[in-house]
């Protein structure tokens, strides 16, 4: 995120939506209908648009920085200046990207999939990750289940964490 966040690009509102989303884990398509009145006490409150769920979220620090500094009004579109298709949006984090030392196809919903694995590195209990990111119980155990794989290293840790016995 620092890399991103710190690389200029031609739009800058979508750079900073894309960043909002890494750091809310709230949906890309979401993130473009999200209006001003969407967050009260600094929680993001809204019905998601793919699972109907209501949706209650603490923002972070930067995640309520990004939110004021393009708050228009209780009625406006936070993000009106971002491309409002995913294929419009993903040409513009694939230009941003191409500026950067990264070296990965990076699309819109690697936002949501980063703030899910940021959470998991944390060791933020699997509860938690399921309500924050607004899943059903069965389908959140799905969804864990795939993430998980992918953090292999943790596994080593883990072992490491086993008490040690006199035999």
């Amino acid at each position: 995120l620092e890399i991103l966040n710190n690389t200029p690009n031609d739009n800058t509102e979508a750079g900073h939506a894309f960043i909002f989303g890494c750091l809310s884990g709230i949906r890309p398509q979401d993130i473009r209908t999200l209006y001003g009145k969407s967050v009260r006490n600094g929680r993001f409150l809204r019905k998601q648009s793919k699972t109907e769920n209501v949706l209650e979220v603490r923002l972070s620090k930067t995640a309520l920085d990004i939110y004021k500094k393009y708050y228009r009004g209780e009625n406006k579109l936070l993000f009106p200046n971002i491309p409002q298709t995913a294929n419009g949006w993903n040409k513009f984090l694939e230009r941003w990207t191409k500026a950067t030392s990264i070296n990965k196809h990076i699309t819109t919903y690697c936002a949501r999939h980063s703030f899910c694995m940021m959470l998991l590195e944390q060791k933020v209990p699997w509860r938690a990750i399921i309500d924050h990111m607004g899943w059903s119980e069965e389908n959140g155990m799905k969804m864990l289940f795939i993430y998980t794989r992918t953090l292999e290293k943790h596994m080593d840790e883990a072992t490491e964490t086993l008490p040690e016995l006199k035999i």
